[in-house]
């Protein structure tokens, strides 16, 4: 029993990690388009 509360566990931690990386992807690409977009905009400027 206490095994299979482990094994329960550790699914779910790692679906929680899973979901907790794909949020931080998915803000590093949110932030990084706009920041890209900003550095070629002010290269084209000057």
């Amino acid at each position: 029993m206490l095994k299979a509360t482990l094994e329960i566990v550790l699914f779910l931690l790692s679906g929680i990690a899973l979901a907790a990386a794909k949020v931080a992807a998915l803000a590093a690409a949110a932030l990084a388009v706009p920041a890209a977009g900003v550095l070629l905009w002010r290269k084209r400027r000057k």
